[in-house]
């Protein structure tokens, strides 16, 4: 499970993201609405362990340490993060990516079976800017899961290639489903992690939540009333007070601490 607490992410002009508090169980897929891009990547980065909150508090299964965090946790499409280059072909992204997954975590199969196992045989010699929105969270979901150690997934509005939600939420509900009915027959049949299925929580930082969603959600900055002040963060960190015109300027998002 994922508590975060007012997280507040101070940019250099303005926040990047207001606190925010929210709570992602297993088995959940947490939509959370944020109005810009910026706070959108910026919520992603944090709860995927990838981005150091200037304030507030971020739990993973009562584990206040971000390292383990960022082991268990995906960070799946990020835009000018993580995203795929659109002059790349998709059998050449699910080489690069597996490869990437330490020996032990990843599939023992080639790039071309793992392809052929996930339906997209006839998809892998087109560019990623040519795969539909709907193949494309699958793809990338799929990679992200290859790595056994991944209990969570964070996707960083995966609205932004097409506004039908059908192109995408359905994605995440199957990948939930498949992760419960593998931890379910892995219960009964005591296998071992590698095959053992997961409590998979997915969240996802959205421009919108879709029309009829009836599941968790969230929003940006729901803490803000209950989050201490810009100057009261400033005080306790030793730094300037962001709101003093004659204070140097703060941290932009290309000096917070991101790591991929």
């Amino acid at each position: 499970m994922l508590t975060a607490e007012t997280l507040y992410v101070q940019g250099r002009h303005s926040d990047l993201l207001a606190p925010t508090s929210l709570v992602a169980a297993p088995g959940d897929v947490l939509l959370v609405q944020a109005d810009d891009a910026s706070s959108r990547t910026a919520l992603a980065l944090t709860l995927s362990g990838r981005m150091k909150p200037t304030s507030g508090s971020l739990h993973w299964n009562g584990d206040r340490h971000v390292g383990h965090l960022r082991r268990r946790s995906a960070l799946v499409d990020s835009p000018e993060v993580n995203e795929p280059e659109l002059h790349l072909r998709v059998k050449d992204l699910v080489a690069e990516d597996l490869a990437l997954i330490p020996r032990a975590e990843r599939p023992k199969t080639s790039p071309a079976r793992w392809l052929e196992d996930l339906g997209f045989s006839n998809s892998s010699g087109l560019w990623m800017e040519q795969v539909p929105a709907s193949d494309r969270i699958r793809l990338l979901t799929a990679l992200a899961l290859s790595d056994s150690r991944i209990d969570q997934l964070v996707l960083d509005s995966p609205d932004r290639h097409q506004g039908d939600p059908g192109a995408w939420l359905p994605v995440l509900q199957d990948a939930v489903a498949a992760a419960v009915a593998a931890a379910a027959a892995t219960a009964a049949s005591r296998q071992g992690r590698r095959t053992a299925g997961r409590n998979l929580t997915v969240i996802a930082a959205v421009a919108q939540f879709p029309p009829g969603w009836n599941g968790p959600t969230a929003r940006a900055g729901n803490a803000a009333s209950t989050a201490p002040s810009p100057a009261v963060i400033a005080a306790e960190a030793g730094t300037p007070d962001p709101s003093d015109n004659h204070a140097p300027a703060a941290p932009g998002p290309a000096e917070t601490e991101v790591t991929a």
